[in-house]
């Protein structure tokens, strides 16, 4: 039946339509006005957490201790994300230079990415009141951080600028997990943007060859479960409901896949592009696929990003498992990005530093090459590796060992160099896991000792059987430093 009709011509269904598009629209005009106010999310209770006073005081662990902020905000403390200081001693700063150098001399370029801790970038989030986030001098920590960054880029090393304010001014406290040591998918990203655009100047004209399209979606949601979500709800009255989390995944528009999840992936994995190699070493930021933090790298770039990074291994341990490998030694890349958190105590590393310096000279060849030997007898009492008197001398960082051992069981031993003045540099390698296991050892020689090296023994090794190790005396190459 016809609608009936209206003095002004309109059918009753019509003004009827009319008016749910009316009200339609000023429920999206509201919905609008209410994100662009922050009024998205509501706050979070503030839970009963009372034992968690208890285990500040009774934690032997000081990174184990938690404290609650704001809106269901919980920070580790003191050496974690109230961490004040950012130490780099001098020796410290001068391996990091040698480093660069010599990744340097074999066409890469190394770039760093030190993360700014939690409470630099969410600090609107602490609780002044309670006395661990309220002896946190927030001042000082960011010229701390600020000085750190800049004694690195003074050192030549070019650092991607994650400034906690440039964080804060962005993306706001959302750079970071509110009950996990991590950074979010979204952190991930505005930092992925912010290490390509340094990366793409670096590589100049090359940076357009060999580009890529990629396309990030997200795939799932998922709760936040990690370690400081069970250790709040360990010490908490209140049941603390895990974080849920957007998953997001990135592949190659037009091939079969992206870049790699995992380091043990990226091992076998192929960039797949033209144009400059980009490689990245990072901790559980890069290496958990959650993140996506290569992936997002790799859309920003153009190009997929082969990652190395390893969870759970501090400073150095992605760095010397990738350095030590025959990829980075057949192939050094273009760009290395190293991604480790600004807490890190680099002091703790030498040992670590001298062999990724050693490994980033790499196997040595030709007149680089003083001393080789093949020795099918070594024991556990080690043998003596000699250096002929004919040799030119070997003195300090001008020289390195370079280690084979293709029993891939052996993760640690002690070296012993022996110098012209009887002086003695013992030092132990240990790569247990989480480092990749490898089947190549490096060890630069200590610049803590004139006079030039003697001998070298390996000891440590099993006693139960004869291993063949290959082993050589290698000099810095002409034109590293």
């Amino acid at each position: 039946m016809a609608g009936v009709r209206s003095a002004n011509g309109w059918t009753a269904g019509r003004r009827r339509r009319l008016a749910g598009r009316r009200r339609l629209l000023a429920g999206l005009l509201l919905l609008a006005g209410s994100l662009a106010a922050g009024g998205a999310a509501a706050a979070e209770p503030h839970y009963r957490c009372d034992r968690l006073d208890a285990q500040a005081a009774l934690s032997g662990n000081e990174d184990d201790i938690l404290s609650q902020g704001r809106d269901g905000w919980f920070f580790r403390a003191p050496n974690t994300d109230l961490d004040e200081f950012f130490v780099l001693d001098g020796e410290s700063l001068a391996y990091m230079a040698r480093l660069g150098a010599a990744l340097g001399d074999r066409g890469t370029r190394l770039v760093l990415m030190p993360v700014p801790t939690r409470a630099l970038v969410a600090y609107d989030q602490m609780d002044a009141a309670v006395p661990l986030q309220g002896r946190y001098a927030r001042r000082d920590a960011l010229a701390e951080y600020r000085a750190f960054v800049k004694s690195l880029r003074d050192a030549g090393l070019p650092v991607v600028d994650l400034d906690p304010e440039t964080i804060r001014a962005r993306i706001g406290a959302a750079f970071y997990l509110k009950r996990d040591l991590h950074w979010t998918p979204q952190g991930a990203k505005f930092a992925a943007g912010l290490a390509a655009a340094d990366i793409d100047r670096l590589l100049g004209p090359a940076a357009a060859e060999g580009r890529a399209r990629f396309a990030t979606r997200q795939v799932r949601t998922e709760p936040m479960t990690g370690r400081l979500q069970s250790m709040i709800n360990q010490y908490c009255d209140d049941p603390v409901p895990a974080q849920e989390l957007a998953v997001f995944t990135t592949v190659r528009e037009g091939g079969d896949g992206g870049p790699s999840d995992s380091a043990e992936q990226a091992l076998f994995g192929d960039a797949g592009d033209g144009g400059p190699q980009v490689v990245l070493a990072g901790t559980s930021f890069s290496a958990t696929p959650a993140f996506n933090f290569p992936g997002f790298l790799s859309e920003a770039l153009g190009r997929s990003v082969l990652d190395y990074s390893i969870s759970a291994g501090g400073l150095s341990t992605s760095m010397l498992s990738y350095l030590e490998t025959s990829d980075f030694d057949r192939d050094p890349p273009a760009v290395l990005l190293w991604e480790f958190l600004a807490y890190h105590a680099f002091p703790d590393d030498a040992v670590a530093f001298r062999q990724m310096i050693g490994a980033a000279n790499g196997t040595c060849t030709g007149t680089d090459r003083l001393v080789a030997e093949s020795l099918v007898e070594i024991r556990g009492a080690g043998d003596v590796i000699a250096v002929p008197p004919a040799a030119p001398p070997v003195v300090g960082e001008a020289g390195y060992l370079a280690l084979e051992i293709p029993d891939r069981t052996v993760r640690r031993f002690t070296v012993e160099v022996e110098y012209a003045d009887r002086d003695a540099d013992i030092v132990t390698i240990d790569q247990a896991p989480p480092y990749a296991s490898s089947s190549r050892f490096f060890l630069e020689f200590s610049g803590d000792f004139a006079a030039p090296v003697k001998a070298v023994r390996v000891r440590g090794l099993p006693e139960d059987r004869a291993l063949p190790i290959s082993a050589a005396i290698c000099r810095v190459r002409q034109g590293a430093s």
